[in-house]
């Protein structure tokens, strides 16, 4: 599975580079394309900077990882190839 990735930094110019650390470099408003693996290596390489703790399986703890990331993500969007949204992290509260 691929995702499109979109970095839209304000005052940036377009087509600027911008390090995304753990997922790669990107053009400033140019949408991006990265594979499954590297996703997932992005989602591990936040978690490692930010451990959860709480107990899961690698699965639930890669769509909860990749849900964080783009809740508190000011300037990245991502969403699956086949046009669906990126998962998003449950509100406190919801089920």
């Amino acid at each position: 599975m691929t995702y499109s990735v979109k970095v839209q930094i304000p005052g940036a110019p377009e087509g600027a580079e911008v390090i995304i650390p753990g997922l790669g470099t990107f053009q400033n408003g140019v949408v991006g394309q990265v594979d499954d693996e590297q996703v997932h290596l992005f989602v591990k390489y936040q978690n490692d900077a930010t451990p959860s703790p709480v107990e899961e399986g690698e699965e639930e703890s890669f769509q909860r990882g990749l849900s964080e990331i783009l809740d508190n993500a000011q300037y990245l969007s991502m969403s699956k190839s086949d046009g669906a949204k990126a998962p998003k992290a449950p509100k406190e509260g919801d089920k």
